[in-house]
């Protein structure tokens, strides 16, 4: 399997089918004269922040803090074996809401899209 090609940047899917974003980086375990096992996948935007210049990553927190109002901004991991096939999106067997892969949408819904006279879920 070639992880670049077949897993990163992928959409992934929890076990109902429901989106829960893309795979940003993957984790993997190095162990000496053996081949990288991959251990966990990482998805959501906090997961870029530790890549950017300090000054930005400082600007996106607060801003996801402060005007957004998301309490958790530390990226999503799911474990390799919690995933059940690759194809167009990788499939796994976790809920999205328990592994909160959906903090972000939630925090966007509660605090802003909600309070819209013609919002409706």
């Amino acid at each position: 399997m070639d992880l670049f090609r077949d897993v990163m940047d992928k959409g992934i899917v929890d076990h109902q089918g429901d989106k829960m974003g893309r795979v940003d980086d993957l984790l993997l375990e190095l162990r000496p004269g053996e081949l990288p096992a991959v251990r966990t996948i990482v998805l959501d935007h906090g997961a870029i922040l530790p890549l950017l210049p300090a000054f930005i990553a400082h600007f996106l927190a607060w801003f996801e803090k402060a005007v957004l109002r998301v309490a958790r901004l530390a990226p999503v991991e799911i474990s390799w074996d919690d995933v059940s096939s690759i194809d167009v999106v990788v499939h796994t067997t976790v809920d999205r809401r328990a592994v909160g892969a959906v903090a972000t949408e939630e925090a966007l819904w509660v605090n802003w899209v909600s309070k819209l006279p013609w919002a409706r879920r």
